[in-house]
């Protein structure tokens, strides 16, 4: 176990089980992120998140949907950690919420999401941790705010 990690693997599947004893109808598929949702993928590349567009591109032996599922440490300003993945920021909305959202009006797909993660680093917000092989960000979540707003005037319309 890692240091970014905070569940060893017996734990997490252990908190997991709790989750679907205790709440059966709930939907692990799409509520599960972070370090709940799994570790660090052993084979991850040693690129940052914001490179996998490039790589996807330049290496005909890797595809964007396989780095979109790559997981890789994320280390916060604050001093927590996680797990994250291109494809966690793309799944739908849980199944059992008793309100679900309304449609999305702006499309996030890969390529939006490593966008923003590109936009972070650009900012000065974050950066490649190439000790954790994740990125580490550098400022308080609350001063990622205009970053993150400027990206979603990116977006296409749905």
């Amino acid at each position: 176990m890692h240091e970014w990690e905070p569940y060893d693997e017996r734990d997490r599947l252990e908190v997991v089980k709790g989750i679907v004893e205790q709440h059966p109808q709930v939907d692990l598929a799409n509520s599960l992120s972070g370090a709940l949702a799994g570790p660090a993928s052993p084979d991850r590349p040693d690129v940052p998140v914001w490179n996998y567009l490039e790589l996807a591109q330049s290496d005909p032996s890797v595809s964007l949907a396989q780095l979109s599922a790559v997981r890789f440490p994320v280390l916060f300003f604050e001093g927590e950690s996680s797990v994250d993945s291109v494809d966690e920021h793309l799944r739908p909305p849980p199944s059992h919420l008793k309100v679900q959202p309304p449609p999305m009006r702006v499309v996030i797909d890969a390529p939006a999401v490593i966008r923003r993660f590109a936009m972070e680093r650009d900012a000065g917000l974050v950066e490649w941790d190439p000790r954790s092989r994740g990125v580490r960000y550098l400022v308080p979540v609350a001063e990622r705010t205009p970053v993150l707003q400027a990206w979603f005037e990116t977006l296409a319309p749905a």
